[in-house]
């Protein structure tokens, strides 16, 4: 008892340090449970020559390090395994964890530089668990069940709390700043992910731990090591050290609607769905935010799952995800979204409860002009017009096309997902910074039943009879935008260097933008007699 008594009425502020070191080989572990057994490592990329980031234990017993290639460690030890974890995947997991230390404590800082450490203000916990080191025990428990390794510190000085939970794992409590210093000074320096050249520099010296740094002078430090060395000696002698600076975690925004009785006519889930809306919409705009994408969950009466028009049961609970084409705070026109989204399912069994979720973002202000001075296409209603078709037809139903290198012809572009338009620009006004042309401007993003690509280098396309079709070449590329009434012959040809001269007869309109040498044909074509296009190697086209 007077050991507890002890820590909890210890003087001066207490940091604690929770490190959970290599947290992307930790989070590859988690992932893949088939990959235990192995060495394991790390990848910068999916390819044989991409570099390793990380090695655990195993995979530094067989003499494998950091930096080396894929390849060549895989054919010193056949028996590693590699893979690649995303930033992505990282950042979700430390809002995990860091959610999770919330519940133990309301102030937790996440480290800027190291994903997985965190630092915790323990102050007043000690009378809630009876103890410190109780505290830090269950900490630590936790991290155990959910797979993680580490160490909880609880110390008089945060970098010292930091240094010592590199060198140990489980909880540990350091009382007096006695057994913190004593602990702190035997920390060897290779611990503190410090550059190999300082490192190296110092072991010249023979200034291998923390103790030996301090025991140096600090203006030849400087001056001779610079300012790493510095100011890693300014924070291992307590002489720069930083106040806990806690990140908030706020509430989610969500909105429960309970239908009672359970119901499935889409007019009355809308109805309920526009009341939660507006109390959401409020809970957003009053921390001063905008709407960025609205997520709806149906959950439905006895365990029945919602089918899309392929027939696919999705489970008790339904999600639909409805982005607008800005963020906003329009409540009709996500409405409107809603709706357009909920025409299309079908529900097998009524819905008790709607679910609403708010993913946000910061609001960005546009500068209002007197007069009218940008391009006549409205991108803005473009990008709405793409959310109602989205909403319609779903996420994957608006996309771009894009040229990349390749053998094939028909793989000689992909279609991506797009979500914003811009104006097309050409290559001379992108080097000399004046941007697109108001006539030769165009969005680059169609929906993908108006978009075709067609014909790559040396393919030539023909056509003859009444209909509508344009031809672009970017490149060598032929794209099939649609434009031009043509009721006569027409001849464009393409010269070197990006000129193109044509010659015609008759009525109609075109229009021909030329793209370092291809013959852009936007606009729209009915043609009453036959064209022939021919692409020619360089980007060059010829057509009558």
């Amino acid at each position: 008892m007077r050991g507890a008594a002890a820590e909890v009425q210890t003087r001066g502020p207490r940091f604690a340090c929770v490190d959970l070191p290599g947290l992307a080989l930790q989070v590859l572990r988690r992932d893949r449970p088939e990959l235990r057994g192995h060495p394991l490592a790390v990848v910068a990329e999916d390819r044989p020559d991409a570099p390793l980031m990380q090695v655990d234990q195993a995979a530094r017993r067989l003499h494998l390090k950091v930096g080396m290639r894929f390849g060549a460690a895989q054919s010193l030890v056949p028996s590693l395994r590699g893979a690649v974890v995303s930033r992505a995947r990282i950042d979700e997991v430390r809002d995990e964890l860091m959610t999770a230390l919330t519940t133990f404590s309301p102030g937790v800082e996440p480290d800027a530089e190291r994903p997985g450490t965190f630092f915790v203000d323990p102050s007043g916990l000690g009378r809630i668990y009876g103890s410190l080191r109780t505290w830090a025990e269950s900490v630590y428990a936790y991290l155990r069940a959910r797979h993680f390794v580490g160490a909880v510190v609880v110390a008089d000085e945060r970098f010292a709390a930091f240094a010592i939970a590199r060198t140990v794992r489980g909880p540990l409590v350091l009382t007096g700043k006695g057994a913190t210093r004593q602990r702190l000074d035997s920390v060897p320096l290779s611990a503190l992910d410090i550059s190999p050249r300082l490192s190296s520099d110092l072991a010249a010296l023979s200034v291998r731990t923390v103790g030996d740094l301090i025991a140096l002078p600090a203006g030849e430090l400087r001056s001779r090591f610079g300012a790493e060395a510095a100011r890693l000696q300014a924070l291992a002698a307590n002489e720069a050290q930083l106040p806990m600076q806690p990140r908030s975690v706020e509430e989610p925004l969500t909105v429960s609607l309970e239908i009672d009785p359970p119901d499935h006519d889409h007019a009355r889930l809308l109805f309920g769905i526009k009341g939660a809306l507006h109390e959401l919409l409020t809970n957003v705009t009053a921390r001063s935010l905008v709407l960025r994408a609205l997520t709806i969950d149906l959950h439905l009466e006895g365990g029945a799952g919602a089918k899309r028009g392929d027939g696919a049961a999705e489970g008790r609970t339904h999600h639909e995800r409805i982005e607008p084409a800005s963020p906003t705070r329009d409540a009709m026109g996500i409405l409107e979204l809603v709706r357009l989204r909920l025409a299309d399912l079908s529900l097998p069994a009524p819905v008790e409860l709607i679910t609403l979720s708010a993913e946000t973002a910061r609001p960005e202000g546009d500068q209002l002009t007197m007069f009218r001075m940008g391009p006549k296409r409205d991108l803005a209603a473009g990008e709405r017009a793409l959310a109602r078709v989205r909403a319609a037809f779903g996420e994957g139903s608006v996309g771009r096309a894009r040229l990349r290198d390749a053998h094939l012809p028909e793989a000689r572009f992909t279609w991506e997902p797009a979500t914003r338009l811009r104006l097309a620009t050409r290559p001379e006004d992108e080097r000399r910074g004046k941007g697109a042309k108001k006539r030769g401007a165009a969005p680059e993003v169609a929906a993908r039943a108006g978009l075709v690509k067609a014909g790559m280098d040396g393919l030539a396309k023909t056509g003859t009879g009444t209909g509508h079709s344009a031809v672009a070449v970017h490149g060598g590329a032929d794209e099939v935008r649609g434009a031009a009434q043509v009721q006569t012959s027409r001849r464009v040809r393409a010269q070197p260097g990006g000129q193109s001269t044509g010659t015609g007869t008759g009525t109609g309109h075109s229009a021909v933008a030329v793209h370092g040498g291809a013959d852009e044909v936007r606009g729209a074509a009915q043609v009453q007699t036959s064209r022939r296009v021919r692409a020619q190697p360089g980007g060059q086209s010829t057509g009558t």
